[in-house]
């Protein structure tokens, strides 16, 4: 190889070092985890900002879908009713010497219920119907089930429960409603006892006083007609005798009726009762999170020893990584626990009514058992009676069975006024602390809780969407991707010189010049050795390769003149229109042997002379072809230092791949984030399928650069240095 003068030598060996430097700079593992997530953060930032329309259109198409669902989604209105549960401590302690069984036994049991006990009671079809029959709604249980929530409050006594519908005032109604007709329910419970035994002793009442009437009547009627006022003292202490004992017989015979009456009411209610009730619900952590997270930390370990001796690009290192990412997305798919199991526990109001029916049970077998040893000792009292006279007889009997009436209508009377006390202050372990209201009814769809949301999941999508873009993106975008599809060295990278159709400001203007003056030294362009000829192409068509050989030119020529521009893109010229010069006369022309290359030559700027394209010619693969064109190149040095020839694309046409088997070197220009991998791999395929093997590297175009990356290095160019036109 041809030695390069001193001047650029140095200038090489200084490029290639800082380049050499920053590539072991960029293999080598970060010792720092918050270095490399802020690059990945920054990388982020800069796929926004590449695709920031496409980015734009779904967070506001994203949050303008919610918008538009939310208007048109009818609204539901839910009120909400909070009721404490158990009872207070103070009613507690008042209820424990109560008279009534039920009602002494939920007291005692409140304390050790959960609410989640009193929120299964909530729930049932049978509470629902009342509400819909009492509101009068159009609704089946199950249906006004599903617009019912009940939600304990964590470490409270308290319920909460909400309930759904078209407008607020009724589903403050229902909310309302729910809670009367459960707090009525849980206070029947509790006085079911005393409504039993006032329904047997209002059936007995009338009977009794009956009884007691026909005796009085039936007695003074006797003593009337036998003229008989009283009798002796030893005949009415044996009827008095008798006659306790036949009342008690009736006591007792009463007293059994009434437990059977109260036995058959608890066993109706046991039938509709359930023997057993969820108390608690116990949460447990996921066990397969856990075994996937150590797997996750493993595999962290794993791929921190593989960074620090491999780069990113080792295939041990890829698939650590693949690794890393499917165990991450199987933890983010898995709940973060799990039910451990639900607790079931007795009913206590089952318990107690079982509690209750064995205790009717036995009051009727004792009073069975009384009942008979009675009856033998009113039988011993028959002989004895007998031999009385039978006045005295009669009158005895007729008053004893006066006061037995009057003392069963009394006993009854006395039962019925304690059943009657018991039932009305009966208490219900339930109270609603907080009644619903249609004014403190939450709305959903909620348009401002729905945009919020829509706006945070919107730039989740956004990103999420710009990320698979250019994932699936086959671009390429730095030097990484240009060396890992193609093979070839970057000699140089040219920053977009137009944002937007604005004309590129002073310091990136300065930057691109810079960038240029670079890339002549990297192809070694005026070095007294250097290649003179050079072929600028590019993979497809609008990979700027037309601008970069029209901006060599003139950066080259600003070092040292005498510098020619070929426009050797007979399909699609554009030189002439750059240099606002016709196309009548040009290379085709100088190819067919129509005119000379003096005469085909314009100048363009002091040092510069360009040859257009020419007229149109339909067979330019021949006349690229023929032994005129080498003539015209060797012609050309005659009189220039370099010719620059701008070729078509290698991937359409092959007019390229015959100008580069013709020159000295060629340049590659591939678009940053525009060219695709597929097409650079085929243009370089067909150049080292035809031997050519002169490709000096590649020159990244449009590539986006940052003020802050070069603010001390750059000033702005002077005036007319480098034309206004796009990259």
């Amino acid at each position: 190889m041809k030695r390069l003068p001193s001047r650029l030598q140095h200038t090489s060996a200084t490029a290639l070092t800082r380049h050499s430097a920053g590539s072991r700079l960029a293999n080598q593992p970060a010792d720092n985890e918050g270095f490399r997530e802020a690059a990945h953060v920054g990388h982020l930032l800069r796929a926004i900002a590449r695709r920031w329309k496409v980015f734009l259109a779904v967070f506001l198409g994203f949050i303008a879908v919610v918008a538009i669902a939310t208007l048109l989604t009818p609204k539901t209105y839910t009120a909400t009713v909070r009721m404490l549960v158990g009872g207070t401590p103070a009613v507690q302690n008042a209820g424990q010497n109560t008279s009534l069984p039920v009602l002494n036994a939920l007291l005692l049991a409140s304390g050790d219920q959960t609410t989640e006990t009193y929120a299964a009671l909530l729930e049932q079809e049978g509470l629902a119907a009342q509400v819909a029959s009492d509101l009068s709604l159009n609704i089946s249980p199950g249906s006004l089930l599903s617009r019912v929530t009940v939600h304990p409050i964590v470490n409270t006594m308290i319920l909460q429960l909400g309930a759904s519908w078209h407008d607020s005032h009724t589903a403050a109604k229902i909310a309302n409603d729910f809670a009367t007709v459960f707090v009525a329910r849980q206070r029947d419970l509790v006085r079911s006892q005393a409504s039993a035994a006032l329904a047997f002793l209002k059936a007995e009442l009338p009977s009794a006083e009956r009884r007691k009437e026909d005796a009085a009547t039936a007695l003074a009627a006797y003593q009337s007609k036998h003229a008989i006022i009283d009798i002796n003292t030893q005949t009415q202490s044996i009827l008095a005798r008798k006659g306790a004992i036949e009342s008690k017989m009736d006591a007792v015979q009463l007293d059994a009726r009434e437990a059977a009456a109260l036995l058959a009411n608890s066993n109706q209610q046991l039938a509709r009762m359930p023997a057993t009730i969820d108390s608690s619900r116990s949460n447990a952590a996921n066990p397969a999170l856990m075994q996937l997270e150590q797997q996750l930390a493993d595999v962290n370990v794993k791929l921190a020893a593989a960074r620090a001796r491999y780069t990113d690009q080792h295939p041990e290192v890829q698939a650590l990584l693949q690794q890393r990412d499917a165990l991450t997305r199987q933890i983010k798919a898995l709940p973060s626990s799990v039910n451990g199991g639900v607790t079931v526990g007795p009913n206590p109001i089952y318990q107690s009514l079982q509690q209750e029916a064995a205790q009717y049970r036995a009051r009727i077998a004792g009073d069975s058992a009384q009942l008979r040893e009675l009856q033998v000792q009113a039988a011993a009292y028959a002989p004895i009676i007998a031999a009385l006279p039978k006045q005295t007889n009669e009158i005895a009997t007729l008053q004893q069975r006066a006061k037995m009436a009057a003392d069963v209508l009394a006993a009854l009377e006395q039962k019925y006024n304690e059943a009657l006390v018991a039932q009305t202050s009966a208490i219900s372990d339930v109270t609603v602390v907080q009644a619903a209201s249609p004014e403190s009814a939450s709305v959903s769809p909620n348009l401002v809780v729905n945009v919020l949301i829509a706006t945070i999941l919107g730039l989740v999508l956004a990103t999420t969407v710009v990320v698979l873009m250019g994932y699936f993106e086959r671009t390429m975008r730095n030097e990484d991707d240009v060396a890992r599809v193609v093979g070839l060295p970057v000699i140089g990278e040219i920053p977009q010189l137009e944002n937007n159709g604005r004309a590129a400001i002073p310091w990136l203007r300065s930057m691109t010049l810079e960038a240029f003056l670079h890339l002549c030294t990297a192809l070694r362009l005026g070095a007294k050795d250097a290649p003179r000829t050079l072929a600028v192409t590019s993979p497809t068509k609008g990979d700027g390769k037309s601008t970069i050989a029209f901006y060599l030119a003139n950066v080259l020529a600003g070092v040292q003149p005498k510098i020619l521009l070929i426009d050797a893109d007979l399909r699609r010229p554009t030189l002439h229109t750059r240099i606002n010069d016709s196309n009548d006369v040009g290379l085709g022309e100088i190819l067919r042997g129509t005119c000379t290359l003096q005469e085909a030559v314009r100048s363009v700027s002091s040092g510069l002379d360009a040859v257009t394209s020419g007229s149109f010619t339909d067979n330019p693969f021949t006349l690229l072809q023929s032994e005129r064109f080498e003539g015209m190149l060797a012609e050309a040095l005659n009189s220039y230092s370099t010719v620059i020839v701008d070729c078509t694309a290698l991937v359409p046409i092959t007019d390229a791949l015959i100008v580069s088997g013709k020159v000295d070197a060629t340049a590659l220009v591939i678009s940053a984030n525009l060219t695709d991998e597929r097409a650079a791999r085929e243009a370089v395929g067909r150049m080292e399928a035809l031997g050519i093997r002169n490709v000096m590297g590649v020159v990244l175009n449009r590539v986006q650069s940052h003020w802050a990356d070069y603010s001390d290095y750059f000033m702005p160019p002077p005036a007319g240095t480098l034309p206004k036109s796009t990259v």
